[in-house]
């Protein structure tokens, strides 16, 4: 009798617990990430070409590249269909090499390298006309990321508040040292225990 009610417990733990899996999961549906992939790297010229940028190369020697590595990173919470990569026309070939996973529509092919903004908004537009309740992260195809556990429960604390909160966030690590190939925020009032940037100060060079 004691064994049949353990059975029967654990039973009902097994399901609370998928039940409670599948309403995360379809929460997580409408949640997408454009990895921006269309940059030069001229910075890190000349392992960085312009045929041949950074974020298609194998950096740290791990038999992944930075774009693979942030797709890898991306994938543990995104929806596979929901990894969209915008990237200029030249580099498509290299993405669909190295993004094996991706269908052809996933892949936005930028006609002209414009930066960062442009291609974040043309992409957020592109997914937003097929799903109009999209919760979008756009992360650059070459971040250093070493705690990923961290990286994740934040991003996923990032599309929890933009689902509530119709706004833009923007989430940011504290500089440590002044660089003006980089731009910056200036940190304004917290309201709703949320920090709102007082300033954005572009960056300075290419």
């Amino acid at each position: 009798m004691y064994f049949s009610l353990i059975l029967f417990v654990i039973s009902c733990f097994i399901v609370i617990f998928a039940v409670l899996n599948l309403h995360h999961f379809s929460m997580r549906t409408h949640d997408y990430c454009i990895i921006l992939a269309g940059g030069q790297g001229r910075r890190l010229w000349p392992v960085s070409r312009a045929q041949h940028p950074k974020q298609f190369i194998d950096f740290f020697g791990v038999g992944r590249t930075l774009l693979q590595l942030t797709f890898d990173r991306i994938a543990r919470f995104i929806p596979l269909q929901n990894i969209y990569v915008s990237t200029f026309t030249d580099y498509v070939p290299l993405v669909k090499t190295q993004l094996p996973e991706l269908e052809d529509a996933q892949i936005l092919a930028e006609p002209a390298q414009l930066s960062t903004a442009p291609a974040a908004a043309w992409a957020s537009w592109y997914i937003s006309q097929r799903d109009p309740e999209a919760c979008i992260v756009a992360s650059p195809a070459d971040q250093f990321i070493t705690n990923e556990a961290a990286f994740e429960q934040e991003l996923l604390q990032g599309l929890d508040y933009v689902r509530e909160h119709p706004q833009f966030l923007a989430m940011s690590v504290k500089a440590t040292t002044p660089n003006t190939a980089y731009g910056y925020l200036q940190k304004g009032n917290s309201i709703d225990q949320t920090l709102h940037a007082q300033v954005v100060h572009r960056k300075t060079t290419n």
